[in-house]
């Protein structure tokens, strides 16, 4: 158990919060079957994530010490946000604790980050898993109606929009500027479809009235930054195996979501917008078969291999 809870790198937290919105998003097309099945799947991997805590309390440290990994570390609880709402119906006060406990220790990674990492400042320390660490927490935007939260998710929603819109130049800009060219971060560039499609869902989810501008063009920015994606997995997927193969699937299954959501309520008070619902389809369709394919990815790097790199390769804070 030990040696293979050692091989078992953090970031796969992030396909643990893959398939607890993947769930949610393929239970309407195909059925309560195919939500179970991605709750046990996601449910399996924050057991074995919360065991390696407990075993191998040290790990925690050493992951939170390399800046990449340290900054997709806020997957974990906005997948323990998600499961909770699948939790609610069987073990309500449980669910509840586990909700809470997600976004206590969502607010705890982003402080904890930004007092490690942001000072002193360095453009080349910036990656797009920037987005996970301060806009993920919109994932309780998402989750908070169903624990009449609603002024925390508000909250949680104002938090994550603003700060997309503070790190949007400064990620573009570092991309830009300094490329990327260590080959394990690479993937990492795939989370740029990730944010304002999380910030679509929250503010349905929220059942916002603020502004349907507002919604239309973060869905905009959040349909090109898919596309965007899409274009980069065509040159990714031949890289060999790493870790940071996690974002090839949330901010897929966030932009599917979104899409279909956007259609969902922008469709009651006009028509004619159908088309939506396709684009949303074959996202759907997309984000479905890389989540499988990167499940396959891991299971054959955690049960046939010796080793997996637990983490992403010497990327420590250029100063």
């Amino acid at each position: 158990m030990r040696r293979f809870l050692e091989k078992v790198p953090y970031p796969i937290a992030g396909l643990m919060l893959a398939y607890a919105a993947l769930g949610n998003l393929l239970a309407k097309p195909i059925g309560s079957n195919a939500k179970l099945v991605c709750a046990i799947l996601a449910s399996f991997i924050l057991v074995v994530l919360i065991l390696k805590m407990i075993i191998l309390p040290n790990s925690i440290k050493k992951a939170f010490g390399i800046l990449p990994v340290a900054s997709v570390m806020a997957t974990l609880p906005m997948g323990m946000m998600l499961l909770s709402v699948y939790a609610k119906p069987y073990v309500g006060i449980v669910a509840m604790v586990l909700w809470a406990l997600g976004l206590t220790l969502n607010i705890g990674i982003i402080i904890a980050f930004s007092i490690k990492y942001l000072v002193p400042w360095n453009i080349k320390n910036v990656y797009a898993s920037y987005f996970v660490t301060y806009v993920g927490i919109v994932c309780a935007s998402v989750t908070a109606k169903a624990f009449h939260m609603d002024v925390v998710g508000v909250g949680a929603f104002i938090f994550g929009l603003v700060s997309y819109g503070i790190l949007i130049p400064i990620v573009f800009w570092r991309y830009i500027k300094y490329p990327i060219q260590k080959e394990p971060l690479k993937p990492l560039i795939i989370i740029f479809a990730a944010p304002a499609n999380l910030l679509v869902v929250g503010y349905v989810q929220l059942g916002l009235q603020w502004s349907n501008m507002l919604l239309t063009v973060l869905w905009g920015i959040g349909i090109l930054t898919t596309l965007f994606a899409w274009v980069q997995l065509l040159r990714l997927y031949r890289l060999k195996f790493y870790p940071s193969y996690s974002a090839y699937t949330f901010p897929l299954v966030i932009g599917a979501t979104s899409t279909m959501q956007y259609f969902n309520y922008i469709s009651r008070a006009q028509t004619g917008l159908g088309w939506i619902g396709y684009i949303g389809k074959i996202q759907m369709a997309v984000c479905t078969f890389a989540v499988f394919y990167v499940t396959l990815r891991y299971a054959a790097a955690l049960f046939f291999t010796r080793a997996v790199e637990p983490e992403v390769v010497d990327a420590r804070p250029a100063r």
